[in-house]
């Protein structure tokens, strides 16, 4: 053993009993990164571009770090501290969170580090091997192994099997702005909280460059939420500005490169949750958002009633969409998302609410002849290119508000929404994804001028109808 490593051995026995004999788990922290700073293993010379070197902790680092261990607004013995940082690339989060992991470890908590994908574990143990708290690293058993605590850190490719009947103090979820909503990889993340649910020091991190339509996602915008509710922070932003080790002329050569598609370098180095193609929609707001929803507006919105309604048909296992608005020249007001299946349950709204429904495609039409045959009053619109983007440039020409909490499937479209490229008019449409029913519903409900069918018939003619002025006016 060499001098370092006995020295190591020596004072993570002095830290854990320091930690059991009370003193605050900060200060703790602040030995045993004193330490790392002093012994921490390097790879090239020490401030070099390009080399690794766990010395080298920034203020911000060493805050974020903080934040994820202590915060006074958690009780961690009954409730999940649970900390996100959002990050460029290249800015540390593995080796700030390697260095996490082994101080929990060193104070005989057991932590679980599951990554997205097997590359991603490569360069963990790359950080791990630099600590000199690290004895070793099994490869076969995808285990850390360290000179002070009982449990070595459990390192494991994320699967059903590796979230299910284990337990840990402390998860790291490594990269999450890659477990997209489709993959079966989502539905594991999702199912790894309950690891902590037994623990006396529940601590939950997760760390990755963001992207849409993503578990990181997720997580990102319901912390959001949790902040407002708890007065406090957990979600943590560090883009390329803050990295002296990432320089300003690579981003400028990245932006040369990818001129046609500008959203990388955000999403890359910027923290976005870009969408690919562009956002559509940047004019919408959750209700409860008291950073731009003002207390005047919030009353306005919860006294609103809803005059205008769209629907989206699906299959069973989907259901139908219908969504309720308030819609006024600067305003839309989403008001209520409602999955049904029988179409009767339209006639309820039909007399107090103008309601369109989806026609004049292969599929939809069933849904929509029966409707008709119901005598279910309302419109009938089927999308063509044109008259649609025309329903989303009335949408993007007023503001949003959105009650996130009745509305999940609305806000998650909004978030979701890009563009595409037209190959009638190589002009920028709004991209057809199979998920987008709460959208399709807005943009059904947001109707000027459409054909009416009353008591399963037609009525021969076309009559504009502006409801952004008098509902039901006609001009």
């Amino acid at each position: 053993m060499g001098l370092i490593s006995k020295v190591a051995t020596k004072f993570a026995s002095q830290l854990l009993d320091e930690y059991e004999s009370g003193t605050h788990i900060i200060d703790c922290f602040h030995m045993y990164i004193g330490f790392i700073s002093k012994f921490g293993g390097h790879v090239g010379k020490s401030g070099e571009k390009g080399s690794k070197d766990l010395r080298l902790i920034t203020p911000w680092q060493l805050e974020d770090m903080e934040k994820a261990i202590w915060n006074d607004k958690i009780d961690y013995t009954e409730d999940l501290l649970e900390i996100i940082w959002n990050r460029s690339r290249r800015s540390a989060k593995t080796e700030n969170a390697s260095e996490l992991a082994v101080f929990a470890g060193l104070l005989n908590k057991e932590v679980k580090w599951r990554s997205c994908y097997m590359p991603q574990q490569k360069e963990a143990k790359v950080w791990f091997s630099l600590n000199p708290f690290v004895t070793g690293v099994n490869d076969y058993k995808g285990e850390i192994h360290l000179c002070g605590g009982y449990y070595p850190i459990d390192l494991a490719v994320m699967t059903f099997a590796n979230v299910s009947g284990v337990e840990c103090d402390w998860a790291f979820f490594d990269e999450g702005g890659w477990v997209f909503r489709h993959l079966k990889l989502y539905e594991a993340y999702k199912q790894a909280r309950p690891m902590l649910s037994s623990s006396a020091f529940k601590h939950l991190l997760h760390f990755s460059t963001p992207a849409k339509s993503t578990a990181f996602a997720e997580v990102w915008d319901y912390l959001k939420i949790e902040e407002e509710k708890y007065d406090t922070q957990f979600t943590f932003l560090r883009t390329a500005d803050v990295c002296p080790w990432i320089s300003p002329k690579f981003i400028a050569r990245e932006r040369e490169i990818h001129a046609d598609c500008p959203w990388y370098i955000e999403q890359n180095y910027y923290g976005v949750f870009v969408v690919p193609g562009g956002a559509v929609f940047n004019n919408y707001y959750d209700v409860n958002d008291k950073l731009h929803i003002s207390d005047e507006l919030y009353d306005r919105f919860r006294n609103a009633v809803p005059g205008h309604g769209g629907v989206d048909w699906n299959v069973e296992t989907t259901q139908h969409y219908l969504v309720l608005c308030y819609i006024d020249p600067d305003y839309i007001f989403v008001k209520k998302e409602i999955k049904f299946w029988d179409i009767n349950i339209l006639k309820k709204y039909e007399r107090e609410i103008s309601l369109e429904l989806e026609d004049d495609d292969p599929y939809s039409n069933q849904f929509a002849d029966n409707a008709k045959e119901l005598g279910i009053r309302c419109s009938y619109f089927g999308w063509k290119e044109a008259t649609k983007m025309e329903r989303v440039r009335q949408v993007k020409n007023r503001i949003v508000i959105i009650d996130r909490g009745e509305c999940p499937k609305v806000w998650q479209n909004f978030m979701e929404a890009g563009y595409t490229m037209s190959t009638q008019t190589r002009l920028p449409i709004l991209e057809k994804r199979p998920d987008q029913h709460g959208l399709d519903c807005v943009l059904h409900a947001t109707h000027v001028g459409s054909r009416q069918y009353t008591k399963a018939r037609l009525i021969g003619q076309r009559q504009n109808i502006n409801l952004f002025k008098n509902r039901g006016e006609v001009y």
